[in-house]
Order: C-alpha cells, then structure tokens, then sequence
C-alpha cells in the first residue's frame, strides 16, 4: 500500500474516497449508512458460518477503542489487522497511525471485506488467511510490523492454525512489537486458559485479559509484546 493511502483521522476518509474516484457521503451520513446495513451483514454471516465469524455483532464502539490502544500506533511505521469485518478497529487505528505508516488488512470473508472496502475505499485489503502474514508483509513493502490487532475467533480455530498465525505474526513484528486480541469468553475457560498459555510461549509480555463493557456485550482484550 502507498503511504498516500492511509490516514491520520476518521474526517478525512470521505476525502479519500473522492480522490479514489467514488462518492463521498458527509461522515454522518457515511457513518448512518454502515450502522443500519453492518450489524443486520455481520449477523447474516455468523449464521452462514459461526466458527469462522466467531461473535453476533461487530465490535461496538468501546470494544474497538480497547483494542486499538496500548499499541504505540501514534509512532509506528507499519501496523496489520486481522479480521476487520466492516471496519469497527479499523476506523479507531486509522485514527491514530501517521500519515506514512503503512497499513492493511486481511479478511477471509467475502461479503465483509466488499462492505469493508465500501467503507474504506483507500485502504488495501487482503481476501486471505493471517497465516500468510508474512507473504502479505512483502507484498506492502513491510520488513517488520510495529503492531497487529486481531478479532479473529481465535480460541475456536484449530489448534495447528492457532500455532501457524502466532508464528508467522512474531516473525514479522519487530522486537518489542505489539499484538492485541479479543475475546468474548471468559478468562476462566478452558478454551480461554488454553489460549493464554500458548500466548505466554510466543510473547515475552502477556498481559492479564481486561474487560471491556459496552452496552451490546462485555468483551476481554489481551494485550501482548514480543
């Protein structure tokens, strides 16, 4: 992705999408519209497939915010998001990145990635799996990532794919990188408790799950640092 192609604040995506060549809606409206079509989208492709999508709804607003601090975005030089649905995070990291800090996202959902790219015209996008990160990292121009959120349903993929994206994502981040992830289950689950201790073989710095309520669900963000 070209530098040109990120953004520093929310007020100048409908901006950008002028300069791609597509209409621009005034962000109240542009905001509107996402609100009334993604949750009755985002719901339709849970029932499609429950395990790949992983929750009922998009991350609200509050949730979105967690997971895109603690992660030295207002500094860093490159930054990836893994499963993005229609943008939520992406609008929060989009927000905080420099205006040169390269970026891009990776959702495997057909239908998501088309509203996400309605949404979010000028920002590259990969229809794949996490699992080639790396392969993605070259492709935008990336040696080393400075952060990666994450809303994949991590804890009910299996488990030699949980082990293939956490090894392909610490091999790019950059010593110190950060890696932020939810969940919507409790910390004292097994999946849960599973899911930490193999955090805790990858990641130097494991931070306790924090919960985040919102008004549609609680959620817990796990924070790490390689």
């Amino acid at each position: 992705m070209s530098r040109s192609s990120s953004t520093t604040s929310p007020s100048t995506l409908p901006e950008r999408a002028t300069r791609t060549g597509r209409t621009a809606l005034p962000q109240s409206r542009e905001r509107l519209a996402v609100d009334d079509v993604s949750p009755m989208l985002f719901l339709g492709e849970f029932f499609r497939s429950p395990l790949r999508i992983g929750a009922l709804y998009q991350s609200p607003p509050r949730i979105a915010r967690a997971l895109a601090v603690e992660l030295g975005l207002e500094s860093a030089a490159a930054v990836a998001e893994f499963g993005p649905g229609t943008g939520p995070v992406t609008r929060e990291i989009l927000s905080r990145i420099p205006a040169d800090c390269r970026f891009f996202a990776v959702e495997r959902n057909r239908r998501l990635a088309r509203a996400f790219r309605t949404r979010f015209p000028g920002v590259t996008l990969y229809e794949d799996s996490a699992e080639h990160v790396r392969e993605l990292c070259g492709k935008s121009g990336i040696d080393r990532l400075d952060a990666v959120v994450t809303s994949i349903p991590w804890i009910v993929l299996p488990p030699s794919v949980q082990e293939s994206m956490l090894l392909e994502t610490t091999a790019m981040l950059r010593p110190g990188g950060r890696f932020n992830m939810i969940t919507y289950r409790s910390p004292s689950s097994v999946l849960v408790r599973r899911m930490m201790a193999q955090l805790q073989r990858h990641f130097s710095v494991v931070e306790p799950n924090i919960k985040v309520r919102s008004r549609v669900s609680s959620a817990f963000i796990c924070r790490c640092t390689k």
